[in-house]
């Protein structure tokens, strides 16, 4: 992995990520909503035995059900924040540290810094500050003269792409701000707009109408037409972002739907390890602790309706100390087991799982 996969993703690239991994998981077969454990990386066929694990079916709903609210997320979220620029600063850190600093590497986090300080980033200062940087990437290289084969290097090819990256996303969004200056009769508008959502962008044509029409019917410039051209450019891809965004969200439902019966045992109230499909067969082991990632299987699947509540209290609870403070026993005292689910449950102060993971 790199920094350009945690630093900063740009949206369109999340997206375009996502939609490749969903249509990766739909050519998959699976077995009563449940994907099998392990599939062939050419074919995609599934591997013998073909078997479904309880607990890996559990996580994969459960991300996939915040995936979906994180997408509905991104429609109003503003596009312009903070977030692009603190990732670009993690992988100049880096490369401060390959090159041992330099004036050049001072330019761009005083440029940095500057932005982040910033409480409101507009569009037109991101993309003047995202080709500056660009420029200083040339630079970067030039004056250093970095064998390409080098550690530098790869972090400062690293740097450009997330550059790239978030420009192509401003200019995709904001495609007006790439024309030379506001025609007179668009400055009054111009000055009313707050794009700083998808949303927004998408329905610009319909909250603006009237003022659209009115400049329209006055036979408008060249300079204006190219305005207005700009302005559905950016509102189209919005709303075909928002579309994405939508289909991906029914994936994601529909990808979560798994039935849990087969694998669940109605008088112990617990859910069995597994099943080997190919012997029909179910696992006689159950997964019975709290403080495992049992628990989001078991949350996700009594949310959905599928499991009763008795399901989770059924959940064992066995305690012990560490210097004193409690903690509930895992099967393997791992920190996966006992911290994995939190990337997507959450955890109350004063609860016996809050304790748990803090002596974790």
């Amino acid at each position: 992995m790199t920094a350009f996969d945690f630093g900063y993703i740009t949206t369109g690239a999340l997206i375009k990520r996502t939609a490749n991994t969903m249509y990766t998981l739909d050519q998959l077969e699976r077995y009563q909503g449940h994907f099998y454990n392990w599939y062939d990386t050419i074919t995609m066929k599934p591997l013998h035995p073909r078997y479904v694990s309880t607990v890996d079916s559990g996580n994969l709903a459960g991300h996939l059900l915040t995936l979906k609210q994180g997408l509905f997320a991104i429609s109003a979220d503003k596009i312009v924040s903070a977030k692009p620029f603190e990732g670009l600063r993690d992988t100049v850190n880096i490369i401060e540290i390959e090159l041992q600093s330099g004036q050049l590497l001072v330019e761009i986090q005083k440029k940095l810094r500057a932005v982040l300080e910033l409480p409101h980033i507009a569009p037109e200062y991101a993309i003047t500050v995202i080709k500056e940087l660009m420029k200083y990437c040339e630079t970067l290289v030039a004056n250093n003269s970095i064998s390409e084969n080098s550690e530098a290097h790869w972090w400062v090819r690293s740097l450009s792409l997330q550059c790239n990256s978030i420009y192509d996303e401003l200019v995709s969004f904001f495609p007006w701000l790439l024309l030379p200056e506001v025609p007179h009769r668009f400055i009054e508008f111009y000055n009313a707009i707050n794009t700083s959502t998808i949303n927004e962008i998408a329905t610009i044509e319909t909250v603006f109408s009237p003022e659209l029409e009115n400049i329209f019917a006055l036979d408008p410039t060249p300079a204006e037409r190219e305005w207005l051209d700009a302005l559905k450019k950016g509102a189209d891809h919005a709303r075909e972002i928002l579309m994405s965004i939508d289909q991906l969200s029914v994936k994601c439902t529909e990808f979560a739907d798994m039935d849990y019966e087969f694998l669940y045992n109605r008088s112990k109230h617990l859910l069995t390890i597994g099943y080997n499909v190919d012997e029909h067969f179910r696992d006689t082991g159950y997964y019975d602790l709290l403080a495992s990632e049992a628990r989001l299987c078991s949350f996700v699947a009594i949310a959905q309706g599928k499991l009763p509540q008795e399901t989770w209290f059924a959940l064992g609870r066995l305690l012990t100390n560490v210097k004193g403070d409690p903690i509930l026993l895992s099967w393997s005292g791992s920190m996966f087991e006992y911290l994995m689910p939190l990337l997507v449950m959450p955890a109350y102060e004063n609860t016996l799982l809050y304790q748990t993971h803090k002596t974790a």
